[in-house]
């Protein structure tokens, strides 16, 4: 198996490496390893990642955070193909981002060695849209630490703490599970209920359970009052909506209960967070 080497990869007078790439069949790319981190974004299509001792499922909107340490290839079935864009930088940014832009409770996108499987999230269509046009961004700048770091924080930024829920919190997940997550997030279905959620999941209410339980370790309920509440002080901080008509838009008719899941959840009540957010420093 073939191990890339940065200095061999990256072309002089470059930061980082960016490249696109369409896999047809099996072997258009040999198994290997490198001495660098990577991500890649699958554009379009479908297809398998070998990756380390597994084979896992690939589809538009997944992106994969490689670490050094993951050998990998890809594979595809008769009659497709998958495009994918891969992006890849030294070894030492990697400390830097965790150490300046992480804090202990963070999940760092590029996880340890001693985990099977590098981390791997799905990007809904309008994030899909958006990443599009960064990379092309990023492919006519000029491949400096400056242009790279832009990227990735944004990146960070948006899909990270923006959307904690597919990335900081989330290990691998099945894409029903996903699929329902991204619906009841919406304005239009965020004031659905439990039972509603299961049944967006098209899979028996055990099932989704053991799932939830599995990937999340939060019950359906409380990851359904996650969202709900993460959705309710989003619009506490950004809209002029009463306490009474978000607590409603989120399903919440009585709201001594909406009062005190947003305690529990952020350690403050929706009022003091408001106020919070409009006050002046």
């Amino acid at each position: 198996m073939a191990k890339l080497l940065w200095k061999k990869t990256v072309e002089p007078g470059r930061s980082f490496h960016l490249a696109g790439c369409i896999i047809k069949k099996l072997g258009g790319v040999d198994r290997h390893s490198h001495d660098f981190p990577e991500l890649f974004w699958i554009k379009s299509g479908v297809g398998f990642h070998c990756i380390n001792t597994e084979i896992i499922p690939l589809s538009t909107g997944n992106v994969v955070f490689l670490r050094p340490s993951d050998s990998h290839t890809f594979k595809v079935d008769k009659d497709q193909q998958m495009e994918l864009i891969n992006l890849a930088f030294p070894i030492e940014r990697i400390s830097f981002y965790k150490n300046n832009y992480f804090s202990t409770n963070q999940k760092f996108p590029w996880l340890p060695s001693k985990d099977i499987l590098p981390l791997m999230i799905l990007l809904n269509a309008k994030q899909n849209v958006r990443i599009s046009k960064e990379l092309k961004d990023l492919s006519r700048s000029d491949y400096s630490i400056l242009a790279l770091d832009a990227f990735l924080l944004n990146l960070f930024s948006r899909f990270i703490k923006e959307n904690k829920m597919s990335f900081s919190d989330s290990e691998i997940g099945p894409e029903w599970l996903s699929n329902a997550i991204e619906k009841i997030k919406s304005s239009s279905h965020i004031h659905k209920s439990n039972s509603d959620f299961m049944k967006m999941c098209h899979k028996s209410p055990e099932h989704v359970n053991r799932t939830v339980k599995k990937i999340y370790q939060l019950t359906t309920t409380d990851l359904v009052n996650k969202i709900k509440m993460d959705f309710a002080k989003s619009k506490l901080q950004l809209s002029n909506d009463s306490i009474v008509d978000i607590a409603l838009s989120c399903g919440f008719n009585n709201l001594g209960n909406f009062y005190k899941i947003f305690k529990k959840s952020f350690g403050e009540t929706p009022n003091s967070c408001r106020k919070k957010a409009r006050s002046i420093l």
